[in-house]
């Protein structure tokens, strides 16, 4: 028997997340091609949950921030610590939301 476990709610029915999206704020596993970059620090892994998309959907810029051994990542608004970051240039039809942390961590399943 399946239960309902999470509901997602938008303030306009035009507005929609993908499911590519929810599946990643839930945690879930993803079939997506991803993209790793290394450095002594950390390596990051980073993908979109949705390779096309079309006015008034809402997708996802998943990052995954791995510290080398010993490393210690802080995010925007630690004192006293250097904090990591992400920006975003503006785009025409791109409206960028606050960063969200899913409830348990994603696994990306690359292609």
């Amino acid at each position: 028997m399946l239960a309902v476990t999470s509901r997602f709610f938008e303030p306009a029915y035009q507005e929609r997340s993908t499911v590519g999206s929810i599946m990643a704020r839930l945690g879930n596993n993803i079939d997506v091609q991803a993209t790793t970059l290394s450095s002594p620090q950390l390596e990051l892994t980073s993908f979109a949950t949705d390779s096309t998309v079309a006015p008034g959907t809402h997708f996802s810029l998943v990052l995954d921030v791995r510290p080398a051994r010993g490393a210690h990542v802080y995010a925007p608004g630690v004192t006293g610590y250097r904090p990591i970051s992400l920006s975003v240039e503006a785009q025409p039809g791109l409206v960028m939301r606050g960063a969200q942390y899913p409830q348990r961590r994603t696994t990306i399943s690359s292609r």
